[in-house]
């Protein structure tokens, strides 16, 4: 089950290509893209198994993928630490340094980071502390008041939402 729903979000973010798998977003093919290319279609994705960077610190680690659109609501490296005040305290560490549930909340930081239209998250939940899964259920409600999209994997949600939101499993 859980090896299916990884396909899924693989070929979504075209991690992997796949022959006779076609994909639009926002009238752009983004099938056998580069993932730079499907970056800045304003795809981010945050991936299950956190996937950081674990020789660089976390302030390395933030902006690797960050997009600047130059709007007020853009998530900047001030704005995740202000979200997540550990990773500021974290900031010098390496990657590999931080526990499992920092590590997460850092690949999220990263993903906000490429101030996405569409935000794939696979999992974003896993090995959280509960006060960090309901400040990521706030961030979410609040990237969802913003416009933008919102793609979630879970396989036990801890959120009950108003809107709707696709789950894949």
């Amino acid at each position: 089950m859980a090896r299916k729903k990884q396909q899924r979000f693989d070929r979504l973010s075209v991690l992997r290509q796949h022959r006779a798998v076609f994909y639009d977003f926002v009238d752009k093919k983004i099938t056998c893209q580069k993932p730079y290319l499907i970056a800045k279609m304003g795809i981010g994705l945050i991936p299950q198994g956190r996937n950081n960077f674990p020789s660089l610190s976390v302030k390395e680690n933030l902006p690797m993928a960050a997009r600047s659109k130059g709007s007020q609501s853009e998530w900047i490296l001030d704005k995740v630490y202000s979200q997540f005040p550990i990773l500021k305290e974290r900031s010098n560490l390496k990657g590999t340094l931080l526990s499992g549930g920092e590590q997460q909340t850092l690949a999220i930081g990263r993903g906000l980071m490429t101030n996405p239209d569409l935000l794939l998250m696979d999992e974003p939940s896993e090995g959280l502390s509960s006060s960090v899964v309901r400040k990521i259920g706030s961030i979410i409600t609040q990237l969802e008041n913003e416009g933008r999209s919102i793609l979630l994997a879970e396989k036990k949600s801890p959120w009950h939402w108003k809107f709707q939101i696709m789950f894949l499993f």
